[in-house]
């Protein structure tokens, strides 16, 4: 029971910050310094909105109830929201700013320093999961003679690679394609 009431105070943090996030960080993103300024922007304009902590409030309780381990169900609610971010600029900018990439690369050290003893399967997840879509970027340089996918896209999935390890790339690519059509359709239907 705690547990679901810990996930339902976070989500609406963290609801609030993503929402805030999602509003700041275009005009951000134009300037050069982004990261300077993305910790300032959380003092000043901020909004009371309740779309994404009510997704977030959602999401969590799932989390909460089908993961296991502990230290993996709070990383894994603080990697949504990143995701969400992510999800929503890229559709909108096309652009996935590095901001989110530092934040997901910080919590992906942090996981191979909590499972030190895994921490050869956590480099090589970054390794495999950046390197796939390098060459899926790479590919459709040359054969479609144009970007079809953006660097942003690789470093995602690099850093998703560091936080899932090796052994859980696959279902943490599969889990993370899963919730990017959910919050797509609820995005585009709902906002």
């Amino acid at each position: 029971m705690i547990n679901y009431i810990i996930a339902t105070i976070l989500a609406l943090i963290l609801g609030q910050v993503t929402a805030h996030l999602i509003y700041r960080l275009p005009e951000i993103v134009a300037d050069e310094d982004e990261l300077k300024k993305v910790i300032p922007t959380l003092k000043t304009g901020f909004k009371w909105d309740v779309k994404y902590s009510v997704l977030l409030v959602i999401l969590f309780n799932l989390v909460a109830y089908f993961v296991q381990a502990t230290f993996l169900k709070y990383l894994y609610m603080f990697v949504i929201p990143m995701l969400i971010v992510a999800l929503v600029l890229d559709f909108k900018m096309q652009l996935i700013p590095d901001t989110i990439q530092v934040v997901l690369l910080l919590l992906g050290i942090i996981a191979t320093a909590v499972d030190y003893t895994n921490w050869l399967g956590h480099i090589i997840g970054l390794i495999t999961g950046g390197g796939i879509y390098l060459l899926i970027a790479g590919f459709s340089l040359l054969v479609f003679r144009k970007e079809g996918m953006g660097m942003g896209d690789v470093k995602l999935m690099a850093c998703l690679g560091l936080i899932f390890g090796i052994k859980g790339l696959p279902t943490g690519f599969l889990d993370f394609f899963a919730q990017a059509d959910i919050i797509f359709t609820i995005t585009i239907l709902a906002f």
